[in-house]
């Protein structure tokens, strides 16, 4: 009994690992989501041996802008979990931090620090340097003073990092001053390490550590903690703490492909960046297609490849976009046809109606009048039958539209 009741517990695992379905991509793009979804899924349909059900349309306008950045190696990444905060609000904050240390009230100043730290991760806009690099100066001595020595050196270290030839406050008390030219010096020594990013055109809209990266400069990030803006239709803030054992920190950046729906296609160096961005997108895919133009493309994460495939004849000819072309033609057509022949047949009946009721007086005149309700009978046979015809065309035609 034991062991009948695990063989079936066993069977059932195997089932429902069976009943899995591992989606795959279909990116696709077109004025009208629903139908150029449907035109994507039938050709991809027609190019491999995928089921529609395992087929996942995704329109392509909906993916790159929306994506989050993400590290790939050498670093840890968090990302602001606020609302966006304008700079003034951010500056004043500081200020009233620099107040409160003037009074000498730390629990107020290491609160308002605090919020000024969390301001800066979700700033709306780059910050200036140097008031960033007050930020980390003034909380530095705030906890500098709360005997939080660890914390203190931490903090002037990324003041530094804001703006290098930061100088000493005189404001404040010697017994500080020690340990500043201590972070001065370590943050000297703290390893640069080499950083790329992904696609290249997002290196113009990277600012680290409140600075713009220059075209030609060399990408590197400090040891520890970067804060770095991503400038594209919406600002995206990150913090990247990278280990310095690292040899190389990755950042891919989807926002970056700004390309209008599918233009990309037609460069070799763009589909290699879409590809690269579609593979950290979207990890599990064993592989990606895009439809477009009556042609679709496949992407091999594993070997990076992209690929184009021949779409038959018969799906074209076939496809949703052209039965919906065809169903149009057959109602407008049908419908032109129905009112014609309907309005014909009407005709007739009204003919028939009159000869029905025909008052002859001779043989003669009733011979014509019966010889001329048969042919009216005729036409109006053949009319109401064009009519049901039409309807029927009209009814395929809707059918076939929609």
């Amino acid at each position: 009994m034991l062991w009948t009741l695990l063989l079936t517990a066993l069977a059932e695992e195997v089932d429902q690992e069976e009943t899995v379905i591992q989606e795959i991509s279909v990116f696709h793009y077109g004025m009208d989501p629903i139908l150029s979804a449907k035109v994507a899924v039938n050709y991809v349909q027609a190019v491999s041996e995928h089921s529609s059900g395992k087929l996942n349309p995704v329109m392509m306008d909906d993916v790159f802008p929306l994506e989050k950045s993400t590290v790939l190696q050498g670093a840890t990444i968090e990302r602001c979990e606020g609302y966006p905060v304008s700079p003034i609000r951010f500056t004043k904050t500081i200020q009233e931090l620099d107040y409160a240390l003037s009074y000498f009230e730390l629990d107020k100043a290491k609160e308002l620090a605090m919020s000024a730290e969390t301001s800066l991760t979700c700033l709306s806009e780059p910050p200036k340097a140097e008031t960033a690099a007050d930020l980390f100066f003034f909380t530095a001595i705030t906890l500098f003073y709360g005997n939080d020595l660890e914390g203190a050196k931490a903090h002037f270290s990324r003041a530094i990092a804001y703006k290098p030839n930061l100088d000493w406050n005189e404001m404040f008390g010697p017994e500080a001053k020690v340990l500043f030219e201590e972070a001065r010096k370590e943050y000297s020594e703290l390893e640069q390490i080499s950083f790329t990013v992904f696609p290249e055109s997002a290196k113009s809209m990277l600012w680290v550590n409140g600075v713009p990266i220059l075209r030609d400069a060399p990408l590197t990030l400090t040891e520890g903690e970067n804060h770095i803006q991503i400038l594209g239709s919406s600002i995206e803030n990150v913090v990247i703490t990278v280990d310095g054992s690292a040899e190389l920190v990755e950042l891919v950046v989807p926002s970056a492909i700004n390309d209008v729906g599918l233009t990309w296609l037609d460069r070799p160096s763009r589909r290699a960046e879409v590809g690269e961005v579609l593979r950290v997108l979207y990890p599990k895919n064993p592989s990606y297609f895009v439809s477009s133009n009556e042609q679709v493309w496949m992407y091999d994460p594993q070997k990076t490849e992209w690929s184009e495939l021949v779409v038959p004849v018969s799906a074209k000819v076939f496809s949703l976009d052209t039965r919906r072309t065809i169903g149009k033609a057959m109602y407008w057509s049908g419908l032109s046809f129905t009112a014609i022949s309907g309005g014909l047949a009407a005709q007739d009946y009204a003919q028939l109606s009159s000869l029905a009721g025909s008052s002859a007086t001779t043989w003669k005149q009733f011979n014509a009048d019966y010889e001329t309700f048969q042919n009216a009978e005729v036409t109006y046979r053949r009319n109401a039958t064009m009519t049901a015809v039409s309807l029927g065309v009209t009814g395929v035609g809707w059918l076939m539209s929609r």
